[in-house]
């Protein structure tokens, strides 16, 4: 509605570190299967947005979205990786 503010926040983690992170998870909880593994490209970004009312901050709808894209490579196959998710919440009120 014209009577709305949208506010919005985008993050995205350093990307080298998140794979060094990932890397070290994997190495230690499957060290067998994790030695033939290999993380490149990996991104995330976040997104939060919110429409509220000016005077009070009310929320009226939130959307929280989430992309992960990358490069995986294991047994001699690369893979590319893409996943999104998207949560909306919508807010109503009464008197």
């Amino acid at each position: 509605a014209r009577d709305c503010i949208e506010l919005q926040m985008v993050s995205r983690p350093d990307s080298a570190a998140t794979r060094q992170f990932l890397e070290r998870v994997a190495n230690t909880l499957l060290p067998d299967a994790a030695k033939g593994l290999g993380i490149a490209d990996f991104d995330v970004e976040n997104v939060v947005t919110l429409v509220a009312r000016p005077e009070s901050l009310l929320p009226l709808h939130l959307t929280v979205s989430k992309e992960v894209t990358g490069t995986v490579r294991a047994e001699g196959t690369v893979e590319k990786v893409h996943q999104i998710d998207v949560r909306t919440q919508r807010y109503r009120y009464e008197r």
